[in-house]
């Protein structure tokens, strides 16, 4: 008898293992999240942390640490929509100024030009507006026309380009450099290391959705799991399923 409840006993410990372990291997399920303005959706990597800090979304697993973000505008055509948006919103309030409210001065469709190319996008409007108080004018209106035109008119910006920009933007470049940008799907992938050691390996994925540039960072790849779990968050990142 004894023999024979041993036996029970170890057939009840095996089944509840399997049953973990099948447990564990289920697969993660889509999150649905909004990625600054950008809704998205996105699978968090098995053992790691989500936390959405309002549009800011860290990953975290011990030491480890992933960033997903929305840098801002970064395609001319969006800005130009953008801008019509502004102007709808300012003729119902004209005493404020929606246009240095919404920062676009630092979004990388602009920020990622020249200093000229900003200057001369801005030149116009910053003549006429220079004092909020004033009512508004036909000059403002001339002066929200020109700025359509000229959105519409930037170069689109290339995509190695973006990414270049927005890894400058969260490093230290003395300190760090680029060792290669190269596709990933519709995103892409610029891995850094340091300068001197090439050490401390880096990487970060952009990719432009809805003329929003996004930004995924690994944050230092401390063992080598964490660049595969960084290359699984970023195949996992699409658009909302539609209805």
């Amino acid at each position: 008898m004894p023999r024979t409840e041993s036996r029970h006993d170890l057939a009840r410990a095996i089944g509840i293992a399997l049953l973990l372990l099948s447990g564990c291997a289920a697969p993660q399920r889509p999150v649905a999240v909004m990625v600054g303005v950008v809704p998205m959706r996105i699978v968090p990597p098995r053992g790691w942390e989500h936390v959405d800090n309002g549009g800011r979304h860290e990953f975290r697993k011990g030491d480890l640490r992933m960033v997903l973000s929305d840098d801002g505008i970064c395609a001319p055509e969006t800005l130009a929509v953008t801008i019509l948006a502004a102007r709808t919103s300012l003729m119902r309030e004209p005493i404020r100024d929606d246009l240095t409210g919404l920062g676009w001065r630092n979004d990388p469709v602009l920020a990622a030009r020249g200093e000229d190319e900003r200057r001369g996008f801005w030149r116009y409007w910053n003549d006429v507006t220079y004092d909020p108080t004033r009512a508004w004018t036909i000059q403002r209106n001339w002066a929200f026309d020109s700025l359509v035109a000229r959105a519409q008119g930037l170069a689109p910006l290339d995509a190695q380009q973006l990414a270049r920009w927005a890894v400058a933007q969260r490093t230290d470049t003395t300190r760090s450099q680029i060792e290669r940008v190269v596709p990933a799907g519709s995103w892409w992938v610029a891995d850094t290391w340091s300068r001197v050691s090439h050490l401390d390996p880096r990487r970060w994925a952009c990719g432009v959705v809805d003329g929003h540039l996004l930004v995924l960072e690994s944050g230092p790849l401390l063992e080598p799991a964490a660049g595969k779990s960084f290359d699984a968050l970023l195949r996992s990142i699409a658009p909302p399923e539609q209805d």
